[in-house]
C-alpha cells in the first residue's frame, strides 16, 4: 500500500528538462512531480551539466530535494566522479 513512483520514459526534450531544473531551482514541487509523471528523467542536465538536484540543494529546497533523491536523482551522480577528476 501506498503511493507508486512514477516511472519515466528516457526521453526527454531539451526544454523539458530545463523546466525540470527550473522547477526545482523555484521550489516548485508540483511542477516537478508532473515533469517527472510526464517522462523527464530526473538526473537531466543542462548545458552546463546542473540538474535539478543540484539547483534545488543550491538554492535550500529541502522538500524537493528529498522527493528528487527518494526518486533516485543520485543514483548517476553517485558513479560520475571518480579519483581522476581530482
Amino acid at each position: 500500500m501506498g503511493v507508486e513512483s512514477p516511472q519515466p520514459t528516457p526521453a526527454a526534450t531539451a526544454e523539458q528538462a530545463q523546466d525540470l531544473i527550473d522547477a526545482a531551482r523555484y521550489d516548485e514541487l508540483e511542477d516537478v512531480v508532473a515533469l517527472f509523471s510526464a517522462g523527464v528523467p530526473l538526473d537531466s542536465a543542462d548545458s552546463q551539466g546542473r540538474t535539478a538536484l543540484h539547483m534545488a540543494s543550491a538554492n535550500g529546497h529541502l522538500a524537493v530535494v528529498e522527493y528528487l533523491i527518494q526518486n533516485g536523482a543520485v543514483r548517476k551522480l553517485l558513479f560520475f566522479y571518480v579519483c581522476l577528476h581530482y
